[in-house]
């Protein structure tokens, strides 16, 4: 551990630890919930290295609609039509539908 990291803890007057007999064990819905969890961040991290394949491949605009279809979703809480992103970005549905289908190309080369 750092030892600035320790002089923190000290500082902040860290907590004790709990013993693990203290700990009530997991239930299926907890671990489900992890499980979602796990998986909403290894999905996340495979998006960003896709962002840096693009990015190193000079790919901006698969960059932007990746990025628009990402924020149309976020906002929505639905998986966004071509149109709508095409909307967005100022391009053709058939573009939008070329990136993304060049955009998993970038996800499957890290897999």
């Amino acid at each position: 551990m750092n030892r600035s990291n320790v002089l923190r803890d000290e500082a902040r007057g860290a907590l004790d630890a709990i013993p693990i007999a203290d700990i009530a064990p997991a239930t299926d819905a907890d671990t489900d919930k992890v499980a979602r969890l796990l998986a909403e961040l290894a999905a996340a991290d495979d998006v960003r290295r896709g962002f840096e394949r693009a990015y190193a491949n000079r790919d901006y605009m698969a960059i932007d609609i990746v990025h628009a279809w990402l924020e149309l979703a976020h906002r929505t809480g639905a998986e966004p039509t071509s149109r709508a992103v095409a909307q967005e970005v100022g391009v053709s549905k058939s573009s939008v539908a070329n990136v993304l289908a060049r955009f998993r190309g970038y996800l499957e080369e890290g897999a």
